[in-house]
């Protein structure tokens, strides 16, 4: 994705899209892994939490990826960035992770024939 985006223009989307996301992350072995996370928008950044296995995936590579979908949208909420563990774990076991915006863009469902294929945030 090749699209800078601000802080600002993700905001503007989450009312539409809702706070659980799929995050993908990168193992230390290279392989993706996929996840669910409940996003917070924080004073600068995009927060959440995430179980001791996400925690060392972003502590190896801090590089990750944020996807929302909704039933009827013809786009999904696509949006990259960079992404710090930010303490120890909580009573509930998780940890919480602070992620930089780098990237964001509204991409076409397959299967919507109509419309841009990408679509900017700003």
């Amino acid at each position: 994705m090749s699209r800078s985006t601000e802080l600002a223009d993700v905001v503007a989307h989450l009312a539409e899209f809702g706070t659980v996301a799929t995050l993908v992350t990168v193992t230390p072995d290279a392989t993706p892994h996929v996840g669910t996370a409940s996003v917070v928008v924080g004073a600068g950044d995009l927060e959440l939490r995430v179980g001791s296995t996400t925690r060392s995936h972003i502590e190896a590579n801090p590089s990750v990826t944020l996807s929302w979908m909704r039933d009827g949208n013809p786009y999904q909420l696509i949006v990259d960035g960079v992404a710090v563990v930010v303490d120890e774990p909580g009573d509930d076991g998780l940890y919480a992770v602070r992620i930089d915006v780098h990237r964001g863009i509204l991409h076409r469902v397959a299967g919507h024939a109509a419309g841009d294929r990408c679509v900017p945030l700003s």
